[in-house]
């Protein structure tokens, strides 16, 4: 379980896929973010309370979870930061994602195609 007290902005980066997480998180760490990665939407459930991130990438399709369901975690988790889906599937498919998870009360800020690449976003 990840703590922090060094002040730093904190992200965290979910997708099954490591070589993704870690695209992501090199390019957070020279925007001057904390970073941590899970590979498991499950993990949501505690890591999100404890170590409270201010901005969480999200892979929108993890293994053992349904459709939106890791929406869901994060809503159930009361995640009040800034949230940037991840997806390879279509355009339609992350725009839809981003509007429910805007109607549960989630803060989208971005969707981007996946593989993610810096390029594709905005990273600082």
């Amino acid at each position: 379980m990840p703590t922090s007290n060094t002040g730093k902005y904190r992200l965290l980066a979910v997708d099954d896929d490591k070589d993704s997480t870690d695209l992501i998180v090199r390019n957070a760490l020279r925007c001057g973010y904390e970073c941590f990665s899970v590979h498991d939407a499950h993990a949501l459930r505690e890591i999100i309370p404890h170590w409270r991130p201010h901005v969480i990438t999200l892979d929108l399709c993890l293994p053992d979870v349904e459709r939106f369901e890791t929406i869901l975690i994060l809503q159930s988790v009361r995640f009040t930061g800034d949230l940037i889906i991840i997806s390879g599937q279509t355009d339609a498919y992350r725009k839809e994602a981003a509007e429910f998870a805007t109607r549960g009360g989630l803060r989208v800020v971005a969707d981007c195609p996946s593989p993610f690449r810096s390029r594709n976003c905005a990273t600082c």
